[in-house]
C-alpha cells in the first residue's frame, strides 16, 4: 500500500465513493467513531444479518471480523462478499474507496539556544533527512524549524540518528533529540528520549553517542509526530530549554504502519531442483517484491500479488528458509523448505583406457551425492556392461573393431538424472600380432638381476642423447609399474632423450601410447616426438594429470608417403636435473589389420637359360624336387596361417580342366603326396608353375616359373670295319 506523507497529524476517513443502498442493506462504515480519530482503523458494522466478509488489498478477514487496523495514510478499497451458495466459496457483491489523511501537527512547548556564541547543531542525519547546516557560522539563530523536512518510519523498524556539533573553541558540548511518539504535545513519556553524547573541540564533530539506533514502538500513533535536537554548551539541555549557549531544531517524522512482508506457508513443502519446478508462497504484504531467496539463492519471479508469490525454483538452491523482500522490508520463513537435489556431476572415471578384443575390466567413479542409482553408457558398439552401481564392468567383444569407445556415467535419484562425467576414452587396440613395433617397449631388457636401479650407456632397442639410460625395478622407491617388470626415468643425469628408429609402410596410421608418472613433483613434464630421421615433429607436452599416479598418454600418426623409416623420440621438458619423469609401456603400432604383402623366396633359374629345370629323359614324364617356395614371412600372420596354392600347366595357354589351382599340399595330378608342387608328375615339354602366397588379411604374393622336360637322344655309334 503507498504510505503517503501528510504534514497534518490526525486520520480522517473522507468517503470518496459511497453506496447508500449499499450501507443501508448491508454494512456501514464506522470511522470515525468521533469527528477525529489517530488509531488508523477502519471498522465496518453490519446492518442486516448473515455470513459476510470483507476483503482488503487483496486480504480477507475471517467471517464476520471486520476490524482492520494498523493503516497508514492513503486509499483503501473494500470489496463486500457474500457466499455463493452452498460451495464454500465467495462471490462479489459490492465495494467502496475509502481515504485515510492526516491533521495539523501537534504543538509543542517552546525551547530555544542564544546567539551569544557559535555552540550549534552542523548536522541531523537520520533516515531520509540529511540536513548540514555547518555552513551557519556564525549562527543565525538559536532556534530553527525543520518540520518541512520529514522521513517514514515503519512500526517496529530501526533506524540510525547522528548528529554532529560545533563547540565553539575547546569546549564539551552536549547533544539529546526527542520524539513525540504518542503525539500528546510533549516529550515526556517514557522511550521518548535519545541520547546522543557530547563532542570537544571541534567545528563540525560527531557527538560520541552517533549513531544512535532508534526502534520506532509498537505503540507509536501512525501519522507526522516532531522530533526535537536540541545542543547545549557543558550540561545536558532539555526538552523546553530557553535561552542558553547553544542551539534547538525541530524536524517531523511520519510514523507508517508495518506494511513489511510476512510469509505464512508454502507449497509445496519440499521439491525438486529442476527447471520449471513452481513453489507457491502465501503471506501478507507481498506486493512489489523485488527478490525471493531459498537458503540465499535467488528465484525468478512469475507472480506477485499482495497475498501470494509465484516463483521457479533455483536449479542450485540448498534446504532452508525462504525469504522475501519487498520495498517495505525483508521477511524469512519460520519453516525450513526442503529441497530434494539433483544427483551431483560425476567425477573422474578411473579405469584401464587401452584394451584388446575380448577383454573385461571393471570401471569405477566416485560416490556421485544425492544418487540412488547409476547410469553407465558406452558408445561405439562391441561392448556390453554390467552395472554395478559405482562400478561399470565392461566385456569387450572377441572381435571389436579397432577403434575409440566413449564411457560416461551419471547418477539418477526420484528427481531425475544428475549431470554425466567427464568422458573416458577407451581405445581397442588391434588383436594382431604385428601391433607392437617398439623393441623393448616395457624396459624389461637388460634384467636387472636383483638390482634397483642402474645406469647403462646403451639400452636394447634404445638410444640415448646422454648416453645413459636409467632402469628401475618395479617396487623401487614405492614405483609400481603398470606391467609389474621394469621401468626407465628418463633425467637420468640431466636433460635427457631416447629415441628408437623403426621400419614403417608409408601410409599406414599407427596408434601410439606412453605410460607416465611424475616421479616428486607435478612440474615434470616431456615430449614426444615422430617423424623421419632428422626431420623430427612435435607430437604433444606431456605432464601428470592424475595426481601422482601413472596415466596412459595416446595418440595417432599417419606415416608420410616415402617414409620407411620413423622415429619416435621422447624428450625431457622439466625438471633440469636427474631427478624425474617415470616412463613404462611404450607402443608405436598400426591401427589397421594388415596393409603389407608376404615375403617368399621363389625357385632360382641357376643357369639363366629361362628354365628353373632343364632335364632330358628316357621316360614320358619326371618328378621335379625341390621346386617349392622358401622363407615365407609376414609381418602379422604366423606362418602356419599361410595360405599357399600353386598352378601347373605344360602348355603356354592352357584349357581349363589343365590350369588347375589347388591348395598347399593337394596334387593336381591326383597322384602325388608331397606338400607342394615337387610332387607333380611332369610330362614332356614345358611346364609353367605359379605359387600363390596369402595372409590373413588376405594380401598375396606370386612366382611364377618354368619347367622343361624333353627326351634323351640315343647315342651315336660309332663303327670300326
Amino acid at each position: 500500500m503507498n504510505n503517503l506523507y501528510i504534514k497534518p497529524l490526525l486520520l480522517i476517513v473522507l468517503f470518496v465513493s459511497l453506496s447508500n443502498s449499499l450501507l443501508a442493506q448491508t454494512a456501514t462504515v464506522i470511522h470515525p467513531t468521533t469527528t477525529v480519530s489517530n488509531d488508523g482503523s477502519i471498522t465496518v458494522s453490519w446492518t442486516v444479518g448473515g455470513l459476510k466478509r470483507v476483503v482488503l488489498n487483496g486480504v480477507a478477514q475471517s467471517n464476520n471480523l471486520l476490524s482492520f487496523t494498523g493503516l497508514g495514510v492513503g486509499g483503501y478499497t473494500l470489496l463486500y462478499q457474500v457466499p455463493k451458495g452452498n460451495s464454500g466459496n465467495w462471490k462479489d457483491s459490492s465495494a467502496e474507496t475509502v481515504t485515510l489523511v492526516a491533521g495539523a501537527l501537534v504543538d509543542a512547548c517552546v525551547s530555544s539556544g542564544n546567539t551569544d556564541y557559535d555552540t550549534s547543531i552542523t548536522l541531523v542525519d537520520f533516515n531520509t533527512i540529511n540536513n548540514d547546516t555547518s555552513y551557519d557560522i556564525p549562527k543565525s539563530s538559536g532556534y530553527n524549524d525543520y518540520t518541512s523536512l520529514s522521513t517514514d518510519l515503519m512500526l517496529g523498524a530501526a533506524y540510525d540518528l547522528s548528529v554532529n556539533l560545533n563547540t565553539d573553541g575547546n569546549y564539551k558540548v552536549y547533544a539529546v533529540a526527542w520524539i513525540d511518539w504518542n503525539r500528546d504535545g510533549d516529550f515526556n513519556d517514557s522511550g521518548e528520549t535519545i541520547p546522543l553524547g557530547s563532542s570537544q573541540d571541534v567545528t563540525d564533530g560527531l557527538t560520541s553517542g552517533s549513531p544512535y539506533s532508534i526502534t520506532v514502538p509498537s505503540g507509536a500513533i501512525l501519522g507526522n509526530s516532531r522530533m526535537r535536537v536540541s545542543a547545549k554548551w557543558n550540561f545536558d539541555p532539555t526538552s523546553c530549554e530557553t535561552d542558553f549557549d547553544g542551539e534547538v531544531e525541530d524536524y517531523s517524522i511520519n510514523v507508517i504502519s508495518n506494511s513489511s512482508p510476512t510469509i505464512t506457508s508454502f507449497s509445496p513443502a519440499n521439491a525438486c531442483s529442476i527447471p520449471g519446478q513452481e513453489v507457491t508462497i502465501t503471506g501478507t504484504n507481498l506486493t512489489g517484491a523485488t527478490t525471493l531467496e531459498f537458503n540465499g539463492v535467488a528465484a525468478t519471479i512469475t507472480t506477485n500479488t499482495a497475498t501470494q508469490i509465484k516463483a521457479n525454483l533455483p536449479v542450485l538452491a540448498t534446504s532452508g528458509t525462504i525469504s522475501v523482500t519487498t520495498p517495505d522490508g525483508t521477511v524469512t520463513s519460520a519453516q525450513s523448505f526442503t529441497v530434494n537435489p539433483l544427483p551431483a556431476e560425476a567425477g573422474n572415471i578411473t579405469g584401464t583406457d587401452i584394451v584388446l578384443p575380448g577383454d573385461t575390466n571393471s570401471y569405477v567413479c566416485a560416490s556421485i551425492a544425492d544418487a540412488t542409482s547409476y547410469e553407465w553408457t558406452i558408445t561405439g558398439g562391441d561392448a556390453t556392461i554390467t552395472n554395478n552401481g559405482t562400478q561399470a564392468d565392461i566385456d569387450f567383444a572377441p572381435d571389436a573393431s579397432p577403434v575409440d569407445r566413449f564411457l560416461t556415467v551419471k547418477g539418477v535419484n526420484a528427481c531425475g538424472d544428475g549431470a554425466v562425467s567427464t568422458t573416458f576414452t577407451i581405445y581397442v587396440r588391434p588383436n594382431y600380432a604385428c601391433q607392437t613395433t617398439v623393441i623393448n617397449w616395457d624396459f624389461d631388457s637388460p634384467d636387472l638381476n636383483g638390482l634397483d636401479w642402474k645406469g647403462y650407456s646403451t639400452v636394447n632397442g634404445w638410444s640415448s642423447s646422454l648416453n645413459n639410460i636409467e632402469i628401475w625395478r618395479n617396487g623401487f622407491l614405492g614405483f609400481t609399474t603398470v606391467d609389474g617388470g621394469q621401468f626407465c626415468e628418463l633425467n637420468s643425469i640431466g636433460v635427457n632423450e631416447m629415441w628408437q628408429d623403426m621400419a614403417t609402410v608409408p601410409g599406414s596410421k599407427m596408434r601410439w601410447e606412453i605410460t607416465y608418472r611424475y616421479r616428486s613433483n607435478s612440474s615434470e613434464s616431456i615430449r614426444i616426438m615422430i617423424g623421419a630421421v632428422g626431420s623430427i615433429t612435435n607430437i604433444v607436452d606431456i605432464s601428470n594429470n592424475n595426481g601422482d599416479g601413472w596415466v596412459t598418454h595416446s595418440g595417432f600418426y599417419t606415416v608420410p608417403a616415402g617414409q620407411t623409416t620413423t622415429q619416435f623420440r621422447i624428450a625431457t621438458l622439466t625438471p633440469s636435473g636427474s631427478s624425474g619423469n617415470l616412463i613404462d609401456n611404450i607402443q608405436f603400432y598400426s591401427i589397421e589389420p594388415d596393409i603389407e604383402d608376404p615375403t617368399f623366396d621363389c625357385p632360382l633359374d641357376s643357369d639363366g637359360d629361362g628354365f628353373v629345370v632343364t632335364e632330358c629323359v628316357d621316360a614320358t614324364s619326371l618328378i621335379v624336387n625341390n621346386i617349392g617356395v622358401t622363407n615365407i614371412t609376414d609381418n602379422c600372420t604366423p606362418t602356419d596361417n599361410i595360405v599357399v596354392e600353386y598352378r601347373i600347366t605344360n602348355k603356354p595357354t592352357p584349357t581349363s580342366a589343365e590350369a588347375l589351382l589347388v591348395n598347399y599340399g593337394d596334387d593336381p595330378a591326383g597322384a602325388a603326396t608331397s606338400s607342394d608342387a615337387s610332387a607333380y608328375d611332369f610330362p614332356r615339354g614345358e611346364s609353367t608353375v605359379t605359387y600363390k602366397i596369402t595372409d590373413a588379411s588376405g594380401h598375396e604374393a606370386t612366382c611364377r616359373f618354368k619347367i622343361r622336360i624333353s627326351a634323351k637322344s640315343k647315342p651315336v655309334g660309332i663303327f670300326h670295319e
